[in-house]
């Protein structure tokens, strides 16, 4: 027989070749037995010496040693051998389990031991509708889902899953329309079933629990289970495949083996098991064969409990692999150990039972006996591989346990007494219920004590063997059959323990676990979670509500409701609900009509609302009842989860029926309001004089406790009414005020305590207040507001907060005020130094207000303080104390004297001294003392200077340079230092005074030929010069920067020839210059003069042509207008150099921005009138024979000054419109409106009509001019012209921008609205309208105009618009909006990875790192590419390096190696 299963088995698993080669042999050697003896007679061999034959004849074949020596020799010295050996393992014994250990050690079943494939037996629990709660042993559980049952199931769920795909179809027929299998008909509580493992998952995989899928379908249970091993006495589980006339076709999953039950062997089962009714396909079953399978194709089975129960294996498995759980075998003990059996079955497998699993103590036990288990676990892919078995009695006779669920409560029942029967070591105590003998109970050894215990013994002194203790239940265990419980002190006093114990509408404390999607989830005791919907998170929407409701924070709350059925308890946080005075409604037998209760709007209909109160209990609100004026719309006046008060009107307690009116509750509490409204202004009318008790001193005010225990305040400035009264200036109220003191007060009247909104007294009844009092019993005392201050009214001020660069002062209890730090005092050392404190008392002057912007600007009382609240009020020769705002390098500072009055420092008068970079000791926020060196009101422009000699004259030494004001305080021949102020095409200009300076020409720039000129020098770098001539009458002062004049070095010798062309060529160049300098300065100061005497009246009128071109400048540089200023930076060479195209020398300005006065300098351009290095070689190259006076040449290096220079350069370039422009500008200089209108038409006329941006330039221009000098019919006129010949979208939007920058909003917008018509499919015509909309804090209109943009621009236009609306929303609205729209993108475009970036961006401006982080975690959750997960990855690195800490980066990192990993 044996050889016949080893020959099968060989035939069965011809995969496993390597481990069956040595069973082939010994099978063919069975063979020869059975023709020899064909009847009668077994093998004399017994089942460990086939196994031994088997391990010799696997070791020869692999060895190569071949099968010479009969088979009986191998075995004998196979047997000499062994005791030799036991130690070693041969390659054969890799398929077997070593027979060497006489024992093997006793571990639990844990879930860190599961892995997929393991194998075990387990008893359906719990069923549901789409899947089975499986309880496994030690106290294990796994699901299987309805897919994982068997083939004929899961076609029917793939069946109805594609009905409902395809439910638009017309067929109907009735196989079809069948719904999901009932698994309740399929199963039943308590049937053992034998489970494959398909994954294990843990709490990180999860987010919830661990988690164990299993599979009951046949071919994955009984996958190594090969055909010889089906015989009678083998338990295994299959599936009907079919129903028949005389019984039920089965399959076991095993190949080329089906199985057929009659309806006699499956009768008693229906009967018993199936409440009688007949097996259907899918259903699955134990089954026992009644043959053997052999060759068989189909075999014979009985469903009858008793005999697959009592069946019992008695052949072996064909090999270890092949054992499944619930078998049922007889084994020998091998050793015994404390925590369980080593036991040895079918005479070749080891297997271990677990104390837990033996009905008795092992030590009940003795080695060689002989007992009878069911395999309870199988793990083949461990090293050494484990079985396990189990002793219980209910396991080995497959029943349940006899009366448990009428002798025991549920879960959380308290046991007065339990009796340790067992003590199981390390693993914990078995324990007695009672009187109840059936039941076994177990304390695991982590539930003894709140304290950490390693072992037990049966004497231990607390949990020894008949030691009582007071339990309580923890769960049951479906498989072991064994109640768990605990006997923590800390569980047994929980108050809630079983959902049953939370009251409905009872104020409960719990633990925030976590805050999620569906609410707050509260832990109410060790066993008991509690969930907080969302609309019972507040009273008010919560944007971020884990930002309020932190893990493990503290919280009071109030049950809603209780779903015993579901074990779901649901809270609420309402302050509202929870600070109620009024009846709970939770059952309708208390509920009568009249009845007033706080209950929330779940649902809002057309006629009405539903509202909820406690345990799921609703009423109606009919729409007449819900608002005493008709409302169109509910929702516009309602919200879901809105808190009301609602009044029962009609009650049917038969059908749970109840009519509700929010009406009546609102008059009643109106009535009710009234009523106190009356009493309280009785009794605390403004101007009563009351006594209270100082119930708490705050810098700025003292809290007091009035008669009647209500809460008032005395506000500081209330408090004290002069200087004199205060005995500590720094904290006042402290110096004078004691804890706990009397005192008299005059009720002033009332503040919100919530807004802080000042109320009369009259209005206190309607808002939580706190009654405002004061101590000036003066009759005619009133509350101060801002109006009621004056400039130059002395005040006594208390510090309210410190500011950077102010202090906040309050005035009175309603008025603030707000004095800078320059003002604070006269002596610099005290502004600097001195720390103000939170209440401290400040004597001020009022300085001046705002009135717009509700602002008061203070100075202290101090009379060395200079009061400038205004350019007015600024002379020449005032000195104080300013606050550095700005500092520039190039230039100097700007000095803040006080609020909307600035002063500019130019770098030679920050010090006495001249030193390189002067304005390096200096930094923004610094206080300095200053001295007005000049004020010009009319530019609105004031000088200041730092020197000493002029803030301090008396500390003045004769040492320090002289001050130069004027060319007046220069001679020549003196050598002066300086700062070099411009570097121009024809020279460098030195500044030496705040007004003057000295131009350095080209050959007095150095001893030595310099190629690359003006490299040597760079603009703000501290030179010596030497004074050459001093023109007084024009104010001009040429100097040189050669050493060998100003140190008086000699020159260093050149060559001869070199020298004497040089120097010829040098010679010329300085004498040309000298005289066409002089003669052009001459005429270039008289237009000057004639220029800004002309032009004083339209300073501040300027044309805006912003959006020119930058082709414009180019040109411009081309032609070589205006290169020279005294503002311009280091300039490279001429072609390198940047030319503000629209820059004029009279103070126009087509940009149409006002000039910033603490950057530009004072003085005329000096460099106007100089000659480029080009115009030198120009005329070196003509030669010296005949020299003629160039008019144009000149041209390109000054700038023109009258209409001829014009002219003479449109000549050359007659298609600049730069050109064309500054003609323009020139002639509305001189207030020669017409002809700059007469140019531009001239210049639409002459400009080549291909070059479009040039004309377009042009008619921008004229737009600007009309509409700054015209009227709306002319600016309608050139409008309507510009269409016809330029684009017409680009000129409407420059007359949008134009309207705009000169603040004619309205008809900016209508103009915008116009063009939104106009140009519809224009994606940026919309974006544009809504940046105006959002810079007009029109903010409902920009979101108006995303939806209208949406309605007209094509659809591939929709994601860029959105976008861009998004964008603004976060740059100039509000960034949740923005974030919004973002998300709903993103949420139908993930992949969009540009999406993704912008979004970025825009959170990344707005700082908030928690969700800029969550965004990063976000996108690089994802599966996008490798590539453009780099780019978020190092965005992320780069973002934590400049905003987070070292652990933030790398974290960063460590998910970026995770990636990469996992990739």
């Amino acid at each position: 027989m044996v050889g016949k299963k080893r020959k099968a088995s060989e035939k069965s698993t011809e995969e496993n070749v390597t481990k069956q080669s040595g069973l082939t042999a010994v099978a063919n050697g069975g063979k020869q037995d059975e023709t020899s003896f064909p009847r009668g007679g077994a093998s004399v061999l017994t089942p460990l010496e086939h196994k031994e034959i088997s391990i010799k004849a696997a070791k020869d074949l692999f060895s190569g040693k071949g099968g010479e020596e009969p088979a009986k020799k191998r075995v004998k010295s196979d047997k000499k051998s062994s005791s030799k050996k036991k130690s070693k393992k041969t390659e054969g014994e890799s398929a077997v389990q070593s027979e060497s250990s006489a024992s093997q050690v006793i571990h639990d079943l844990t879930f860190k031991q599961l892995t997929p494939d393991t194998l075990l037996l387990g008893c359906i629990s719990q069923i549901n509708e789409l899947e089975l709660v499986v309880s496994l042993p030690y106290q294990l559980h796994g699901v299987v889902p309805i897919t994982e049952i068997s083939d004929p199931v899961t076609a029917a769920v793939e069946r109805v899953a594609n009905q409902q795909e395809d439910e638009d179809d017309d067929e109907n027929d009735e196989e079809e329309q069948r719904g999901l299998p009932d698994l309740k008909k399929l199963f039943r509580v308590g049937q053992y079933v034998p489970c494959r493992i398909t994954s294990v998952k843990t709490r990180a995989e999860t987010k919830k629990k661990n988690a164990i899928e299993l599979t009951l379908r046949p071919e994955a249970v009984n996958r190594n289970v090969p055909k010889v091993d089906v015989a009678p006495g083998v338990a295994l589980s299959a599936y009907v495949q079919s129903a028949e006339d005389h019984g039920y076709v089965l399959s076991f999953g095993i190949k080329d083996l089906t199985a057929f039950c009659k309806n006699a062997d499956a009768e008693k089962y229906i009967k018993e098991y199936n409440n009688g009714d007949p097996l259907v396909a899918g259903q699955i079953v134990q089954c026992v064969p009644l043959e053997e399978a052999e060759k068989k194709r189909t075999v014979k089975v009985t469903l009858d409990h008793d005999k697959v129960a009592n069946g019992v294996v008695n052949e072996p498995s064909a090999n270890v692999d092949a054992v499944i759980p619930g078998l049922l075998v007889k084994g020998t003990v091998q050793s015994v150990q404390e925590n369980g059996l080593s036991v040895k079955f079918m005479g070749l497998y080891d297997a271990t039972i677990d104390t837990v699993h033996l009905p008795q103590a092992s030590s009940n036990y003795k080695v060689g006996e002989n007992i009878q288990f069911r395999t309870l676990f199988c793990i083949f892919d461990t090293e050494p591989k484990r079985i396990a078995g189990t002793m219980l009695s209910h396991l080995v006779k497959l029943s349940a346990p006899q009366n448990f669920t009428e002798s025991l409560s549920t879960y959380g029942t308290q046991l007065d007494e339990v009796t340790v029967t067992r003590v199981a070591g390390k693993k914990g105590v078995f324990v007695s219920i009672g009187n109840l003998d059936d039941v076994r109970g177990f304390v695991h050894i982590s539930n003894l004590s709140d304290g950490r215990i390693d072992k037990l013994t049966k004497n231990d002194e607390t949990f020894g063997v008949g030691s009582t203790h007071r339990a309580r239940v923890l769960g049951y265990s479906t498989l072991d059959a064994m109640v768990l419980l605990t006997t923590k002190e800390s569980t047994l006093n929980d108050e809630y323990m079983r959902i049953n114990d939370v009251p409905v509408g009872g104020d409960v404390e719990g633990t925030v676990v976590h805050v999620g999607d569906a609410g707050v989830f509260v832990r109410l005791s060790s066993t008991i979670q509690a969930l907080v919907p969302t609309l019972h998170m507040s009273d008010v929407k919560l944007t971020h509500p884990e930002i309020k409701f932190k893990k493990d924070s503290k919280v009071r709350a109030r049950v809603l409701s209780v779903d015993v059925g579901k074990r779901r308890v649901y809270l609420t946080l309402k302050r509202s609900l929870l600070e109620t005075n009024l009846p709970i409604i939770k059952d309708w037998e208390s509920l009568e009509e009249g009845l007033v209760s706080h209950g929330t709007i779940v649902n809002i209909r057309s006629n009405g609302a539903v509202v909820r109160f406690y345990n799921n209990i609703s009423g109606f609100v009919p729409a007449s009842h819900m608002t005493e004026t008709k409302v169109s719309n509910l929702a516009s006046v309602f919200r879901l989860g809105q808190t009301v008060k609602a009044t029962v009107m009609k009650l049917d307690k038969a059908d749970k029926l109840m009519l509700l009116s929010l009406i009546k509750a609102v008059q009643a509490k109106r009535e009710e309001k009234k009523a106190k409204k009356q009493e309280k202004e009785a009794k605390y009318a403004v101007g009563q004089t009351i006594s209270a008790t100082i119930k708490e001193i705050k810098p700025t005010q003292l809290n007091i406790v009035l008669e009647n225990g209500r809460e008032g305040r005395v506000h500081i400035n209330e408090a004290f009414t002069s200087i004199d009264q205060i005995k500590n200036r720094r904290k006042p109220l402290s110096g004078n005020f004691k804890k706990g003191e009397s005192i008299q007060v005059k009720i002033v009247g009332s503040r919100d305590s919530k807004t802080r909104k000042f109320l009369p007294i009259s209005r206190t009844g309607e808002v939580k207040s706190i009654t405002e009092c004061s101590l000036d019993m003066d009759n005619d005392k009133v509350v101060l507001e801002q109006k009621d201050f004056k400039i130059g009214d002395q005040v006594l001020g208390f510090v309210k907060s410190v500011e950077k660069r102010r202090i906040q002062l309050t005035l009175g209890m309603n008025t603030m005020g707000q004095i800078r730090n320059q003002l604070v005092s006269s002596k610099l050392d005290y502004c600097q130094n001195h720390k103000f404190i939170v209440g401290e008392a400040v004597p001020v002057e009022v300085l001046s207000k705002d009135e717009e912007h509700h602002v008061i600007e203070l100075v202290a009382q101090d009379e060395n303080i200079p009061r400038i609240h205004s350019i007015d009020s600024v002379e020449e020769g005032m000195s104080g104390i300013g606050l550095v705002t700005k500092v520039m390098q190039s230039y100097g500072l700007v000095v803040q004297l006080c609020s909307g009055v600035n002063g500019r420092v130019h770098r030679i008068d920050l010090l006495d001294k001249y030193i390189e970079n002067p304005t390096e000791s200096f930094k923004e926020g610094m206080l300095v003392r200053y001295a007005v060196a000049g004020v010009d009101k009319e530019k609105k422009r004031i000088e200041l200077s730092l020197r000493k000699c002029r803030v301090e004259p008396e500390s003045v030494s004769e040492e320090d340079p002289k001050e130069i004001n004027s060319v007046a305080d220069i001679e020549a021949g003196q050598v002066l230092p300086g700062y070099v102020d411009n570097i121009a095409n024809s020279g460098v200009f030195i500044s030496l005074g705040r007004k003057v300076n000295a131009r350095i020409k080209i050959a007095h720039i150095s001893d030595d030929f310099v190629k690359e000129w003006q490299k040597v020098y760079k603009v703000g770098q501290l030179v010596k010069c030497k004074i050459l001539h001093v023109d007084m009458e024009n104010k001009q002062v040429e100097a040189t920067l050669k050493k060998s004049l100003v140190e008086g070095i000699p020159a260093p010798k050149k060559k001869r020839a070199q020298v004497e062309d040089d120097s010829d060529e040098e010679m010329e160049d300085a004498s040309s210059s000298d005289d066409e300098e002089e003669s052009d300065n001459d005429d270039e100061e008289e237009d000057k003069e004639e220029e800004e005497g002309e032009g004083e009246d339209s300073d501040d009128e300027m044309l805006d042509v912003k959006d020119i071109d930058e082709d414009m400048v180019e040109s411009a540089q081309k032609d070589g207008s205006d290169d020279d200023s005294d503002e311009s930076d280091n300039d490279d060479d001429d072609d390198d150099q940047q030319v503000d195209a629209l820059k004029l020398n009279g103070g126009f300005d087509w940009t149409g921005q006002i000039p910033d006065d603490t950057n530009e300098d004072d003085d005329d351009d000096d460099s106007s009138d100089e000659e480029s290095d080009e115009e030198d070689k120009k005329k070196k190259n003509k030669g010296k024979k005949e020299q003629v006076e160039d008019k144009t040449a000149e041209l390109s290096t000054n700038a023109p000054q009258s209409a001829a220079d014009y002219e003479r350069l449109l000549v050359g370039s007659p298609d600049s419109s730069y050109m064309w422009i500054n003609y323009m500008a020139h002639q509305l200089q001189l207030s020669e409106i017409e002809k700059a209108r007469e140019i531009g038409e001239r210049a639409l006329s002459t400009i080549n009509f291909r070059e479009e941006q040039e004309k377009l330039n042009v008619w921008v221009a004229m737009l600007n001019l009309e509409n700054s000098y015209g009227n709306d019919e002319t600016l309608e006129a050139i409008f309507k012209r510009a269409c016809v010949y330029c684009e017409a979208e680009k000129v409407y939007l420059q007359l949008a921008n134009i309207y705009e920058r000169s603040n004619k909003i309205d008809k900016a917008e209508a103009l915008w609205q116009d063009i939104t018509k106009q140009f519809s499919q224009n994606p940026k015509v919309w974006t544009q309208f809504g940046l105006f909309y959002l810079k007009q804090d029109n903010v409902e209109g920009a979101r108006n105009l995303l939806q209208r943009s949406l309605k007209m621009l094509p659809k591939f236009a929709h994601i860029e618009t959105i976008s861009k609306f998004a964008q603004l929303e976060f740059k100039y609205g509000e960034p949740e909006r923005g974030r919004t729209i973002f998300e709903g993108l993103l949420s139908n475009h993930p992949k969009r990875i540009d999406l993704w970036s912008v979004f970025l961006d825009m959170e990344i401006k707005a700082g908030d790192q928690e969700t800029i982080r969550r965004l990063f975690e976000r996108v690089t959750a994802m599966k996008i590419s490798s590539k453009k997960m780099k780019f978020f990855f190092k965005k992320w690195l780069q973002y934590e390096n400049e905003h987070g800490t070292e652990e933030d980066a790398d974290l960063v990192k460590e998910k970026a190696l995770e990636y990469v990993n996992s990739a």
